[in-house]
């Protein structure tokens, strides 16, 4: 006999599978990859190095020179005062909302902002309200209406979108309204001239408060910085928890990352090359910001049709549903990138057309 928990766990399975949300762990080695965050092939550059554990969190005995020196080093890179290193994008948007944020302070984010700024805004006991995806006239309407300090939190790159925000809009409400504004760029960074993300490429570093780039998509390795002024680089480090708690990353880690943002810098072959394949497929590039990520769009079942039929071709693919998507956003998420062949693409555009 089912025991009440065993009973609770198979009705939520049943449940994730009659409404065809049910999610499996597929190896996808072998496939064309058309899935990954892998944009400009750095990930498949292989880095030997040794070493062992930090042994200890950054405040409790994992600090090191070496961490301080790449920090200032990755500050300078980002034209920002400061950087903090974070183990993934996930901890840092959670550790730089919780901690600069409180019961106090209001905060408007963008309806599709990824779950780890979610994440963060709960754990700040703060007042919230979403704005409209990229909809700046509603974001002025909430602005208008609130009294408390105000925090503002959107992307530079929507990955489950694939579009941006009006940022010099957005940097003329902060100049009307005077609020904190933090912009996520995981999915942008790195992936335009030099290495910049879409706020340095636009020339609006300066402007924003608080930025995450993390280092798992365009720069093919692991970790997150949040870049920011030095005195809210002390806030971090004073309140963020997923920083404070966290074991410091390994020295391991840390001369990869050195050798990434080195890769990167000069990555214009593998960039000229993402933009020409995006032009092959059909995007306009012109405005000098563009987007990897494409999206298929329809019904559950007609997406797992056409997964099946990618699959099928040696096409590494996955149909996204909720909770990652809300219900009437799924999609099938397709990621170029400079490695992916015309022959490839070619085939990709056959099967999907």
């Amino acid at each position: 006999m089912e025991s009440p928990w065993e009973q609770r766990i198979r009705n939520e399975l049943d449940s994730l599978k009659n409404s065809q949300s049910f999610r499996t762990l597929r190896n996808v080695e072998g496939l064309i990859d058309f899935m990954s965050n892998d944009f400009l092939g750095l990930g498949r550059q292989k880095i030997t190095l040794q070493g062992g554990s930090s042994g200890g969190s950054r405040l409790m005995g994992g600090n090191s020179s070496l961490a301080e020196e790449l920090e200032q080093e990755i500050a300078q890179f980002h034209q920002s005062p400061s950087a903090l290193l974070f183990g993934s994008g996930y901890l840092a948007n959670l550790g730089a909302i919780q901690s600069v944020t409180d019961k106090h302070v209001v905060v408007l984010y963008d309806e599709f902002v990824h779950a780890s700024i979610r994440m963060g805004i709960q754990s700040s006991l703060s007042k919230s309200y979403k704005f409209k995806h990229n909809d700046l006239n509603h974001l002025e309407d909430l602005l208008k209406k609130q009294t408390s300090p105000i925090m503002v939190v959107t992307e530079s790159l929507f990955s489950m979108h694939a579009d941006w925000p009006n940022f010099h809009e957005l940097v003329d409400l902060k100049n009307k309204y005077d609020f904190l504004l933090m912009v996520d760029e995981a999915h942008s960074s790195g992936l335009y001239d030099n290495g910049s993300s879409a706020v340095e490429h636009l020339g609006l570093s300066e402007l924003v408060d608080l930025r995450v780039v993390t280092y798992g998509k365009a720069f093919g390795w692991q970790g997150a910085s949040v870049l920011s002024s030095e005195p809210l680089r002390h806030v971090l480090i004073n309140k963020a928890k997923s920083f404070i708690y966290t074991t410091a990353a390994s020295d391991v880690v840390l001369e990869g990352l050195k050798k990434r943002y080195a890769d990167i810098a000069i990555a214009d072959k593998e960039r000229n090359q993402l933009k020409e394949n995006l032009e092959q497929f059909g995007q306009d590039t012109s405005s000098g910001l563009y987007s990897p990520i494409v999206l298929l769009r329809g019904d559950i079942s007609f997406l797992k049709e056409v997964e099946a039929s990618l699959i099928e071709k040696k096409i590494a693919a996955k149909t996204i549903f909720a909770p990652t998507v809300k219900p009437g956003d799924e999609c099938i998420r397709l990621c170029l990138h400079s490695f992916n062949t015309e022959e490839e693409i070619l085939n990709l555009i056959k099967v999907i057309s």
